[in-house]
């Protein structure tokens, strides 16, 4: 009679192997829910960094107010927030990779701007 439980022991161990390794390039790959975006024109660059699941904006480094958001979808983002002169308006549409920044100081008309977006390489 032949020792079955070495080969069992064998087969148990690879099974676990393959499956870990399956898992661990699962992981690897799945889409990162924070996506960056660099919008620029011939005067500036402006980037963000946009957390589809806590449905956050980092914009320029600094966190927009999540109540100053008014449209955050998977085509558009909008927000509008007052400062100490004036106030500041965005409205970066995700399907043309354009950008608008319509801004304000103490009572004056708006000023508007336009930024041409792309996806880029999240680095640090």
């Amino acid at each position: 009679m032949r020792n079955t439980g070495g080969i069992i022991a064998f087969i148990t161990v690879m099974l676990t192997i393959i499956c870990g390794g399956f898992a661990y390039f699962y992981i690897q790959f799945l889409p990162s829910p924070k996506k960056a975006i660099k919008c620029t024109n011939e005067w500036s660059t402006i980037s963000f960094m946009v957390n589809e699941e806590k449905r956050t904006v980092v914009m320029a480094g600094e966190m927009l107010d999540p109540n100053s958001i008014s449209i955050f979808n998977e085509t558009a983002i909008a927000a509008t927030w007052k400062h100490k002169n004036g106030a500041t308006k965005i409205f970066l549409d995700r399907i043309a990779g354009a950008l608008e920044v319509e801004t304000t100081e103490g009572g004056s008309e708006w000023e508007k701007n336009k930024f041409s977006c792309s996806h880029s390489s999240v680095r640090f």
